[in-house]
């Protein structure tokens, strides 16, 4: 099973932030012709950064993102907690 968990993160200037994260080695995997998110990618690494707090999430700093869980089995984790409830 692979879970991935990738951050979304505000950012004044998306162009900026390519810039500075190309240096780091990342690429960029995804975004909107509009520049109003950028995902980029180093390894197995994602990183994603938008210009508008995500999903009404608070715009201070400390709460500025959300993150997004994936998974190539989402029954295996699901299972997981009820295996527990059920001992």
């Amino acid at each position: 099973m692979t879970v991935a968990i990738v951050p979304s993160l505000l950012a004044r200037d998306l162009a900026a932030t390519r810039r500075f994260y190309r240096m780091l080695g990342f690429v960029v995997s995804g975004g909107d012709g509009a520049e109003e998110w950028l995902e980029l990618r180093r390894g197995d690494a994602v990183i994603q950064f938008c210009i508008r707090p995500p999903h009404d999430t608070p715009t201070a700093p400390c709460l500025s993102g959300a993150a997004y869980i994936s998974s190539d089995d989402v029954d295996s984790p699901a299972e997981r907690p009820r295996d527990k409830a059920s001992k």
